[in-house]
């Protein structure tokens, strides 16, 4: 296995265990890559390019986060997410060996941009006149929504008010 980056160029012939984690591997190895997400395959830090092996190259994309088509196609992958079989030659940018530095001070403008609106409502109560069901009564007041969770339609018996 061949890797490059702030490593300092080495060349390791190892004995190739089926099915082995690639990231498991580096850490015994020595090359710590970051996985916060704890090799779940969400947070996407464990990126390496994979230069050479011919069975790992070939593995149809799975949709991985952090990772498009794009990048598949050229070799890139999770290495918590993904098993050795072969001899690889990997590259492990110099981006993810570096330490990260904290902006702690001066200004920095961030634009937020949240995937969840807090929206303030007082439904009315139900009653003879309105008999509609509490998801009705709260799409009607919403106006418009594109998502409904199954959850909190579960839960709305218990958050509304009773007659």
């Amino acid at each position: 296995m061949f890797i490059q980056g702030e490593l300092n160029l080495k060349t390791l012939q190892t004995e190739i265990q089926h099915n082995e984690n690639l990231l498991d591997y580096l850490r015994e190895k020595d090359y710590p890559l970051p996985s916060p997400c704890g090799g779940k395959g969400v947070c996407g830090k464990c990126q390496v390019q994979v230069l050479k092996g011919e069975k790992t190259l070939k593995m149809p994309y799975p949709g991985i986060p952090g990772i498009s088509l794009n990048q598949w196609n050229d070799g890139w992958r999770l290495a918590c997410k993904t098993l050795m079989s072969e001899k690889l030659e990997i590259e492990i940018p110099e981006l993810w060996n570096t330490e990260a530095n904290i902006l702690i001070s001066g200004e920095y403008e961030v634009t937020l941009d949240p995937c969840v609106n807090k929206i303030y409502l007082e439904l009315a109560k139900p009653s003879i006149e309105d008999q509609a069901s509490d998801v009705d009564r709260l799409l009607r007041d919403l106006g418009r929504i594109n998502v409904f969770d199954l959850e909190l339609v579960k839960s709305l018996p218990s958050i509304l008010p009773k007659q």
